[in-house]
């Protein structure tokens, strides 16, 4: 067992979802970041290894609680596609 539970902390501040991503490379994603009146979304790919699920887990709650982080982050190993939105 893991001294930090990632999963669980992660589930106090969104809605975590496991899925198969069909954009390759893409391991996760996140929704609705500070968006007004909405609940944060995560989704983790389900098809990656459970180690990379567990630090990309720790990375998109990560975007969850950097202040200036808002709208839509997609990310794979290599970049994060950001959507910002304005309100």
């Amino acid at each position: 067992s893991s001294p930090i539970k990632i999963k669980s902390i992660l589930k106090s501040y969104a809605t975590l979802i496991f899925e198969s991503i069909p954009i390759p490379g893409v391991d996760g994603v996140a929704l609705n970041i500070k968006v007004p009146g909405k609940t944060p979304i995560v989704i983790i790919n389900q098809d990656i290894a459970d180690t990379r699920k567990r630090f990309t887990m720790a990375h998109e709650l990560g975007h969850l609680v950097i202040p200036w982080h808002v709208g839509i982050r997609i990310d794979d190993g290599e970049q994060s596609i950001t959507s910002k939105v304005s309100y």
